[in-house]
């Protein structure tokens, strides 16, 4: 599962990987650790409901880098978004209807 593998990464707290609408390629959703808010300067940011995604170029170039040696290439996620804490449903499950189209 891509999930567990990006997970053993020490900066990622919590990641979920979804397929685009088109399903040509992957995205992964990731909450950085609290130990590590110090990565996060962000490329670009967005609010999306209560919730704050940004993209960090370096830093999903250097996870993607990391992947693709644990990974086949087609699991590899093509774009990386993060945040401090992923919008979570009462059984502690990612919402996937709070996450940016």
């Amino acid at each position: 599962e891509i999930e567990a593998v990006l997970e053993k990464n020490s900066i990622i707290e919590k990641a979920l990987v979804v397929a685009n609408d088109s399903h040509t390629s992957l995205i992964s959703f990731i909450q950085i650790s609290e130990n590590h808010y110090s990565v996060s300067n962000p490329t670009a940011a967005v609010q999306f409901g209560a919730t704050v995604f940004f993209i960090n170029a370096p830093l999903g170039e250097a996870i993607s880098i990391e992947l693709q040696k644990l990974l086949p290439q087609y699991l590899v996620p093509s774009f990386y978004v993060f945040t401090h804490k992923l919008p979570t449903l009462p059984s502690g499950k990612v919402s996937r209807k709070e996450l940016p189209p």
